[in-house]
């Protein structure tokens, strides 16, 4: 076999289908699998002492919020790009996919895709800046992507995360009013009339 079939892939995914699928997908195109994890605390140590070439591996695991994985996935990016990494999420939110494409050098594959995409992305590896999926770029042709600034980013995680204001101003050290006030701006931004409205649109938008 050509040496692209020589690579080892580590997978990282919080749901076991996810996983064992992948692994018996690879395995018949003859791809080693170095290791199924489920989160990133397994990750992380695992690549202390991994050769792996290429990272399959959701934004979110079983274990943090998705506040602390985004923390966490910024926080060892200077580990993680040393590889081939390539999201493979079913998040369909603009704003997540646009903060994973600010990083280098990312392939971003929708869970939803043709799985002939993923393994195209995992043999040929990344010759552009980013690389995305047709569903990855479906949402982002079709959504209106406000720019919010860090306070607010932080504060429309959390809510993604279904964190009420009181908590948000706890997690952040920060008053429950200016709390309230990044939220009545973020719903601004994205035209969302009441919280009802921007809980849809976090999750479709």
């Amino acid at each position: 076999m050509g040496s692209q079939y020589m690579k080892k892939i580590t997978i990282m995914d919080s749901d076991p289908l996810i996983n064992t699928s992948l692994r018996w997908l690879l395995k018949d195109n003859q791809i080693t699998v170095a290791g199924c994890l489920h989160n990133f605390s397994a990750l992380f140590l695992m690549l202390e002492d991994s050769h792996t070439h290429t990272i399959i591996m959701d934004i979110f695991d079983n274990q943090h919020s998705i506040t602390e994985c985004f923390a966490l996935i910024r926080r060892q990016w200077p580990v993680l790009k040393k590889h081939h990494i390539i999201i493979f999420t079913d998040v369909d939110c603009c704003v997540f996919i646009k903060q994973l494409l600010a990083f280098e050098k990312v392939t971003v594959v929708s869970k939803k895709d043709n799985v002939d995409f993923l393994l195209s992305a995992v043999i040929n590896g990344f010759r552009e800046q980013h690389r995305i999926s047709p569903g990855i770029q479906r949402i982002l042709e079709h959504s209106d992507i406000p720019q919010l600034t860090p306070s607010e980013l932080q504060v429309f995680f959390l809510l993604y995360d279904q964190k009420p204001p009181q908590e948000i101003s706890k997690i952040l050290g920060i008053n429950y009013k200016t709390v309230q006030y990044h939220k009545m701006n973020i719903a601004k931004k994205f035209g969302a009339e009441n919280s009802i409205h921007l809980r849809k649109v976090r999750t479709s938008s």
